[in-house]
């Protein structure tokens, strides 16, 4: 590890936490909670542990996929996981996860969230309006669609991804041809 003296702030105010995956009445509530009226086959939890690795960031956004791609649905008030799910192909990995939530996204609200991987963990409103070169007019629908669909976090003028998973897996995407011009405008300000 670097010394202490040359960590940045954020670093020395954080520390790393080894988490073990959930046992399958951890996933059960975890799901339970993100739905809260659910009905499923008891088996459903096993087979959703498995593709999951039960990993509760994985859980979390293969929930949010299998809601966009509308392969569970609400009735009424409550959430159905239909008995067809052993058919469903799904994503293997949480990056592949991510694309494919990524790909529903606006082509402008896609874009922005590129930007705001290349230049990291978070971003402030004033550079995020420099960088893409958007007016505030169209600049807050997108960050709205983002914040919805829950790739965003926002408190006050900051951006942010909800987890550093969501960053890398966009950023590592780029090819170095759409880095680089973030780069050169973040060096100019």
């Amino acid at each position: 590890f670097p010394s202490h003296d040359r960590l940045t702030l954020e670093e020395q105010s954080s520390r790393q936490l080894s988490l073990t995956p959930f046992n399958a009445d951890q996933v059960a509530e975890l799901i339970q909670r993100m739905l809260r009226e659910v009905r499923y086959q008891p088996d459903f939890i096993s087979y959703f542990y498995g593709a999951t690795s039960a990993n509760a960031f994985f859980i979390r956004e293969m929930m949010r996929y299998l809601m966009e791609e509308k392969l569970i649905y609400r009735d009424q008030a409550c959430w159905i996981i239909p008995d067809s799910y052993t058919e469903w192909q799904l994503p293997r990995s949480i990056g592949d996860t991510i694309q494919l939530r990524l790909r529903r996204l606006s082509a402008a609200a896609a874009a922005l969230t590129e930007i705001i991987a290349v230049v990291g963990k978070r971003i402030e409103l004033p550079l995020l309006e420099h960088l893409s070169g958007f007016d505030t007019d169209t600049l807050f629908p997108l960050l709205e669609e983002l914040i919805e669909r829950q790739f965003l976090l926002r408190e006050g003028d900051v951006f942010f991804f909800p987890h550093d998973r969501v960053r890398e897996t966009l950023y590592n995407s780029l090819a170095d041809t759409r880095k680089r011009p973030v780069h050169q405008q973040i060096g100019l300000c």
